[in-house]
């Protein structure tokens, strides 16, 4: 037995720049989770979800862009592969878990970009699909409760890791990059 839901939240990215671009990033952010249960306790829990933030390109790498600032709009459609143990009561359905996590960004140009910096949308997408910045290892927690004998209300968490800034050397802290989810979901 499968189970599918949907889910609406925030998605929360850490801006540790400071100087040349905004504050962290916190955007709302629908999306859905299948749950496959494959041995005992154990579940495959796929889920997708979307996003759109404003950047700018700056010293060779896509930063968070007030409203004002702004040159590129990002859509970022996240593919998040977790597995997770269940642990099950007649209360509610406690899962935890993790896995690898897909970031598909495409930087689009807003339309307050010059013409001549229409490249940077290019350097923009260049600078997501390089080096391992679209791969992030995950973590979650989510309960589901058993309230409602058809549409069950959860709460889903995730953590969502940049390893690739082990190796990519921008000078900037580990956590730089990193995302938080937060999310309200409807099982059945």
């Amino acid at each position: 037995m499968f189970d599918f839901s949907v889910f609406g939240g925030i998605q929360a990215v850490v801006n540790s720049d400071g100087l040349s671009s905004d504050s962290s990033q916190i955007v709302p952010s629908p999306g859905a989770v299948f749950r496959l249960p494959f041995l005992d306790n154990l579940e495959f829990s796929p889920a997708v979800n979307i996003y759109f933030t404003r950047n700018l390109y700056v010293n060779g790498m896509v930063l968070p862009a007030s409203l004002e600032n702004r040159m590129l709009f990002t859509t970022t459609v996240l593919f998040d592969f977790p597995v997770s143990y269940v642990f099950k009561t007649s209360f509610a359905d406690y899962y935890i878990g993790g896995g690898l996590s897909v970031f598909a960004r495409f930087a689009l140009g807003e339309s307050v970009l010059e013409e001549n910096e229409e490249s940077l949308v290019k350097k923009a997408n260049e600078f997501y699909w390089s080096r391992g910045r679209f791969f992030m290892p995950s973590l979650r927690g989510e309960v589901v409760f058993n309230t409602l004998e058809n549409l069950r209300p959860g709460i889903l968490l995730r953590c969502f890791f940049p390893l690739y800034n082990l190796w990519i050397k921008t000078g900037l802290p580990f956590v730089h990059s990193m995302e938080f989810s937060a999310a309200v979901t409807i099982s059945w």
